[in-house]
């Protein structure tokens, strides 16, 4: 008779875990729960490699938390048979939180054990005498999902500040945040990034090098960190709640990828008061309910400093809105404007114009110069989003006072991306600073870099027909393979050529040309 073979469990590529703990230790307070000591518990999961896999909410001031679902990615976990730590920690507020104990486990085993408690043992205790455990912790449910949140390409994200600091005269703030993030460099741009960019080897060392994949999309990762979103400010207020906001994957360099959220108080002549900052994960900003202390690292010495205010994720979901197209932007058509720009010249104003250069120093673009003017506005131009890198490549922007000797003074400079200009609509200025001046006691900016206008232009990608001629050309373009559609017209050009009454011939075909 044949014997039964038993069942291969799938391993899925998520659990939604349904967790609580019992009789914790108290870290808060009197450290006594006769006394009123308390604790403000979460829970952790990590990997062999303590890479996070899981986490939850804080719940405030609870010895015996029951939190709500929170997913573990059973891939990075290791499979079912993996070995996983499970860690509960006393959130703090200055950050430094306070592990309270840990066990370790496998998610086939909590599959086996639902509803049984597992011994919490705090490492520095472990081995004294009278010392049982920390509490207990319990799997109740465990869900699988046929995808983990964190790994959609997309997600929606709910911010909301509490108990901010004031940095106005009447009490107030008018707080707002930026992420930053080392964003995935598609392939295309890897010639322009060069150095600046992680490229991505082969991590097993004894494996033969593999051919580049000619497919791939990418080249490498950001090795400097890149303003990758901006919020609206929420006016007079400390605990703001802002706009729902999407965030790819992508531009976090990974949902494991450390990211850093900078909170400001916004001011209209741009010089921002800092708030307080946090380090985080994509991943971890997928944990409804996560609490994130801001910390000024100017203030983090003081005596009795907890933090600056803290911030809370209100929702997190994957989004249905797919990722940007960003390899059709071809041109971003901006106009840039300067405001209240420091004097180069004895007896008269400065006369500005400005330089952009792209990652590799070399200059992409230079504008027009105006005579005596502190608050110019120069004309539309249009930068290639090749030539930048693409829209997350660093431009460094200069603003010079023009001299007729061709020794040009710097007035002042500041180092963007197309992208960070592009969310110029929540703040439109960037202050320049002068390097020669920047140590001076007193000094703030040089003046303020304006952005007036931006337009990310996508352009077809495949071409049927030749290009029309274009007032002042002499020869038609060639057709770049690829593009669908002619190219949509560029600043300054009014109208293509068109056959005219009297003309003897069309426009000439040249080689290669269908």
């Amino acid at each position: 008779m044949m014997m039964m073979q038993p069942a291969v469990v799938a391993c899925p590529a998520a659990f939604k875990l349904t967790c609580c703990a019992r009789k914790l230790e108290a870290k808060d307070g009197a450290h006594v729960k006769a006394l009123g000591g308390t604790s403000d518990p979460y829970c952790v999961i990590l990997n062999a490699q303590n890479q996070v896999v899981g986490k939850s909410a804080v719940i405030k001031k609870d010895l015996s938390p029951k939190w709500a679902p929170f997913e573990v990615d059973c891939v990075q976990a290791g499979g079912l048979n993996g070995a996983i730590t499970v860690q509960v920690f006393d959130w703090d507020k200055d950050g430094k939180d306070d592990i309270i104990g840990e066990f370790r486990t496998t998610l086939s085993e909590m599959m086996t054990k639902l509803n049984t408690e597992f011994e919490l043992i705090n490492p520095k205790k472990r081995g004294r005498t009278f010392y049982k455990n920390s509490g207990k912790f319990v799997v109740c449910a465990m869900e699988q999902l046929a995808m983990a949140s964190k790994n959609a390409r997309v997600v929606q994200i709910t911010l909301e500040g509490k108990d901010l600091d004031s940095k106005d005269i009447n009490g107030k703030s008018d707080p707002y945040f930026v992420i930053y993030g080392c964003p995935k460099v598609y392939s295309c741009f890897g010639s322009v990034w060069g150095t600046q960019m992680h490229e991505y080897v082969n991590p097993k060392k004894t494996e033969k090098p593999k051919k580049k994949d000619k497919k791939s999309k990418y080249s490498g990762i950001a090795t400097s960190p890149v303003l990758i979103y901006k919020s609206k400010p929420c006016m007079k207020t400390l605990n703001p709640k802002w706009e729902a906001f999407v965030l790819e994957s992508r531009l976090c360099g990974g949902s494991n990828s450390p990211i850093t959220i900078e909170c400001y108080d916004y001011d209209k002549d741009g010089t921002h008061d800092f708030i307080g900052s946090f380090k985080t994960t994509l991943a971890e900003l997928m944990v409804e309910g996560a609490i994130f202390p801001l910390i000024n690292p100017k203030k983090k010495d003081n005596a009795f400093y907890k933090n600056s205010g803290t911030v809370k994720v209100v929702q997190a979901v994957p989004s249905a809105q797919p990722p940007a197209n960003e390899l059709a932007i071809t041109h971003a058509k901006i106009t840039f404007a300067c405001k209240d720009l420091s004097s180069r010249d004895l007896f008269s104003k400065s006369d500005p114009f400005i330089t952009i250069s792209g990652m590799n120093g070399a200059e992409i673009y230079r504008s027009e110069e105006y005579m005596n003017e502190k608050n110019p506005t120069f004309k539309p131009i249009a930068l290639p989003v090749v030539n930048c890198g693409g829209l997350d490549g660093q431009l460094k922007i200069t603003v010079w006072d023009w001299d007729s000797n061709k020794k040009h003074d710097v007035i002042g400079e500041c180092t963007v991306t197309l992208r960070e200009l592009s969310f110029f609509a929540q703040n439109p200025r960037w202050r320049l600073v002068n390097k020669k001046h920047k140590d001076k006691i007193g000094y703030k900016n040089s003046g303020f870099l304006v952005v007036n206008s931006l337009e990310l232009v996508q352009q077809p990608m495949m071409m049927q027909q030749p290009m029309m001629m274009q007032p002042g050309m002499q020869q038609p373009m060639m057709m770049q393979p690829g593009m669908q559609q002619p190219m949509m017209m560029q600043p300054g050009i009014q109208q293509p050529m068109m056959m005219q009454p009297g003309m003897q011939q069309p426009m000439m075909m040249q080689p290669g040309m269908q």
